[in-house]
Formats: C-alpha cells, sequence, structure tokens
C-alpha cells in the first residue's frame, strides 16, 4: 500500500507561484520611487520646499515662533522650537518617502515626499 502524500506536485507548484507573485508584489510597491525626494514643510498657510540632497539649516515661522530645522546626509529634523515639551526635538530624522513629523503646538509640519520628474504635457492630455 502506497502512503498518501500530503501535498501533490501540483499544490507545490501552486504555492511557489503565490509566494513569487508575493515577493514581486512588494518588491514593485516599495521600490517604485522616482525622482529625488524633497522635504515640504508646512506652516501658517505656507508651504516650503527643500531638496534633502542639499544639507542646510532653514527657520520656519510658526504660531509661537521660530522652529529651525536641519537637512542633513538626505535626513530631515527638528532642532530648536519654541514649544514647551520638545517632542519634536526628540523624535526620529525623517528621510523616506512618507515619512512625517511635526510641531503641534507651532504648527509646523515636515513630509518627504518623491519629486517626480516633470512629465511634458501637450494638448492631447486635456
Amino acid at each position: 500500500m502506497k502512503p498518501k502524500l500530503f501535498f501533490l506536485p501540483v499544490d507545490w507548484i501552486i504555492i511557489f507561484f503565490a509566494l513569487l507573485l508575493c515577493v514581486l508584489s512588494i518588491t514593485l510597491l516599495s521600490g517604485n520611487e522616482q525622482g529625488s525626494p524633497i522635504l515640504s514643510v508646512n506652516s501658517l498657510d505656507e508651504e516650503f520646499l527643500y531638496q534633502l540632497d542639499k544639507d542646510q539649516t532653514v527657520s520656519i515661522k510658526g504660531k509661537k515662533g521660530l522652529s529651525v530645522i536641519q537637512i542633513s546626509q538626505g535626513e530631515a529634523f527638528f532642532i530648536d522650537s519654541p514649544c514647551a515639551n520638545h517632542t519634536c526635538i526628540a523624535s526620529p530624522a525623517i528621510s523616506r518617502n512618507g515619512e512625517w513629523a511635526a510641531c503641534l503646538p507651532n504648527g509646523i509640519f515636515l513630509s518627504v515626499r518623491t519629486k517626480k520628474p516633470e512629465a511634458d504635457i501637450d494638448i492631447i492630455a486635456f
């Protein structure tokens, strides 16, 4: 009497292709950023855009005063702010698309997004 197989060869093929599909989906979704990352700083009805690949220090006026933001080695973080608890200064640096940091008492919001290359728009697009 032959022992029963738990998985048939067809089952192994289906499992293999399902795993392959999962790996490819994750790879395509996570690695599809085009363009260079930029830092968007929102404060008091204004938005400022900075390149993350250019080291600089910027001061942004908020509700309570000036917040100082350092952009260094592709990362952005608060180095000074007039808020009482300084939670924003203790927050980690942001550098990847979708990451954000904020100083809520001062009304300043930082976010990283990918700057897509400018697309050529012609009359057919409209």
